[in-house]
């Protein structure tokens, strides 16, 4: 497991702004998904072996936590609210909002906080520049742009290829016998076709954006 730092910087009144990306490799062997995201829950313990390569993005500018936290609470209540809607249960909605809102309550009120000790300091604005926008903007797309150079490779395309090829190969044989033995010959030769078709298709769309 490899962890790269692209961003580290911290300003003098305590803002600071981190980007890192971690990627591991099939060498690496099993891996803890807690050590490679280091998310701090060990009450299910996942393990990962394989190539992956993820990017972490952190800062403790108030002006950027507290709307992703209102836009994150939001999406959160409405997915609640039409689950709840679809298996007729809206207790489960309001349930959720509920809890969404007590937590919202509690993390607002800690940036507040936060925010309110960058005030102290007199080296704060309460409103993004348009140079500050513009380094975030910078920071995240060069982020993104690492990930997807160094893991879209055909290096990883192809080892990918070589592991899914033949279990789908196995996952037709088995529909085609399955349908066939079942139902008829002519249901199994139609699902086979389609499956065919769709994993050419799949397999196509690989080498694509595998290509670095």
């Amino acid at each position: 497991m490899e962890k790269k730092i692209l961003v580290d910087k911290e300003e003098d009144n305590g803002l600071y702004t981190k980007v890192e990306t971690i990627e591991t490799t099939p060498e690496d062997g099993f891996i803890c998904q807690n050590d490679i995201h280091n998310i701090g829950m060990n009450n299910r313990i996942r393990y990962h072996k394989g190539y992956s390569k993820s990017l972490s993005f952190t800062t403790n500018d108030p002006r950027i936590t507290r709307p992703l936290v209102y836009v994150l609470c939001a999406l959160a209540g409405i997915i609640f609210f039409l689950v709840s809607l679809i298996v007729n249960e809206v207790w489960i909605g309001i349930g959720a909002i509920i809890i969404l809102l007590l937590f919202l309550k509690n993390t607002i009120k800690d940036i507040d906080r936060r925010e309110q000790e960058l005030k102290k300091s007199g080296n704060y604005l309460e409103k993004l520049t348009n140079e500050e926008k513009e380094l975030y903007k910078k920071q995240f797309k060069e982020g993104t742009n690492n990930i997807r150079r160094t893991f879209f490779t055909k290096k990883i395309g192809d080892w990918f290829l070589k592991i899914s090829t033949p279990l789908y190969m196995m996952i037709c044989i088995i529909a085609f016998l399955a349908f066939a033995i079942v139902i008829n010959i002519f249901w199994g030769i139609l699902i086979l076709s389609l499956l065919i078709l769709c994993g050419l298709s799949f397999f196509w769309l690989i080498k694509k954006l595998f290509k670095y």
